[in-house]
């Protein structure tokens, strides 16, 4: 069998499991993910910087990202089996999934004044749940960089390929001790 023709076997088998099995492994995945990022979400809206905003999670949006984001994990591991999924691109793939389904949507009855705030929310919650994959805090990196994570968050097409290494550069310009006296598992 020629290099060719294996390479050609092991991609046909790749994508018929990509394709038989990615949607429910996805799925059945998505939950814990959700509980982190409900977490997430529940500290923001209660935080001195959503003070007097009224914003609220759509959780079907949530799910949504989830599921796209574990799909987007498992075809990377399927395809690219060497060093497939790093935490920077687990960053950078649910950065792209909140940013673009924005689950976090302001109340109807918020004061006009808020609601440009509770859009912002959704930059803030996106780079939140990007660096919950990383070993550095949300507050560790100064406001104009975290600024500019979320505006991109906002206005900006996000391209997974190029955020993994934004993120990483992130993590290495600003190592958060706390993770590095504590590393995960």
């Amino acid at each position: 069998m020629s290099q060719d023709n294996k390479d050609s076997t092991q991609f046909e088998a790749s994508l018929q499991y990509v394709q038989t099995h990615v949607t429910a492994e996805a799925k059945k995945h998505a939950l814990g993910l959700m509980a982190t990022l409900g977490y997430h979400f529940f500290a923001l809206r209660d935080s001195e910087l959503m003070a007097g905003v009224n914003i609220y999670l759509n959780e079907p949006a949530l799910v949504h990202a989830c599921n796209a984001f574990y799909a987007d994990i498992f075809r990377i591991e399927a395809f690219h089996p060497v060093n497939a999924t790093d935490n920077h691109k687990k960053a950078a793939h649910i950065f792209k999934w909140i940013s673009r389904l924005r689950p976090v949507l302001p109340r109807e009855d918020s004061p006009p004044n808020l609601k440009g705030l509770a859009v912002k929310a959704n930059g803030i919650f996106a780079m939140l749940c990007a660096l919950t994959f990383l070993n550095i805090s949300a507050y560790t990196p100064p406001v104009s960089e975290r600024d500019h994570i979320i505006y991109s968050s906002m206005y900006r097409d996000i391209h997974p390929q190029e955020w993994a290494m934004i993120f990483y550069l992130l993590e290495k310009l600003h190592p958060d001790i706390t993770h590095l006296a504590n590393p995960r598992v």
